[in-house]
């Protein structure tokens, strides 16, 4: 199993620690047979560190139509956000998320590791906190 770090904005960050975003929407995933366990997640700007971590559950791929009917209402975002993020796509990947872990204070992203913030999401190297 491996660990991931995500960089999401703050909004979304804090509706995935709330529990009220249980899904979080990528256009692009690991590689298909990796199995992931945690998401570490980066709040960008103005934040710009790492606020908590959740469990990886399913990774949903379909196209963006099909993936809004199945779980629009879980994204935390309106129809016209999804639209607009999965606009040109073929593909749209779903990310369940569950188990919600936020720090105590914020974390740097070298905690990790790593020496800068993901520009969407990398794994994170073998040894993590």
């Amino acid at each position: 199993m491996r660990d991931i770090v995500a960089s999401i904005h703050p909004r979304h960050a804090q509706a995935i620690l709330d529990g009220t975003k249980t899904v979080e929407l990528r256009r692009k995933v690991w590689r298909m047979g990796a199995e992931i366990d945690r998401m570490f997640l980066y709040e960008t700007a103005p934040t710009s560190a790492l606020v908590g971590h959740v469990r990886v559950g399913v990774c949903r791929t379909m196209p963006p139509d099909e993936l809004w009917g199945h779980l629009g209402a879980r994204t935390g975002v309106t129809r016209e956000e999804f639209d607009a993020y999965f606009d040109g796509r073929d593909e749209a990947h779903g990310i369940e998320v569950f188990r919600p872990r936020r720090f105590i204070g914020r974390w740097s992203i070298t905690d990790l590791g790593l020496k800068r913030p993901p520009q969407s999401w990398c794994y994170v190297p073998e040894v993590s906190p």
